[in-house]
């Protein structure tokens, strides 16, 4: 399994790669974002040890930083800015306390 810095790094490669394009339907639209950030996407919503390192911390304190920035009140990212907040303090608790 990838590191979180690997993950972070690949979601941001991916979101680059995606973003030169331009895309005729919804469709091409949604398989590019298969083939590019979705995969690290996923997994950093999933994620769910704490960072190893102070690097990987400020990287996904970044993320979350661009995330708030870029889709404000969007619950659409919600779940993985959570799960990279939870990363910098020491994993997700409980998910059924969470309600998860």
């Amino acid at each position: 399994m990838a590191t979180l810095l690997e993950t972070i790094n690949q979601y941001r490669s991916g979101m680059a790669e995606f973003n030169k394009n331009s895309f005729e339907t919804n469709e091409e639209c949604d398989a590019y974002a298969d083939l590019t950030y979705a995969p690290p996407m996923a997994q950093l919503i999933e994620w769910q040890e704490p960072a190893a390192s102070l690097e990987e911390a400020l990287e996904a304190l970044a993320i979350v930083k661009e995330e708030v920035h870029d889709f404000r009140g969007s619950l659409h990212q919600y779940d993985r800015t959570l799960s990279l907040l939870w990363s910098l303090v020491g994993g997700m608790p409980n998910r059924e306390r969470a309600g998860k």
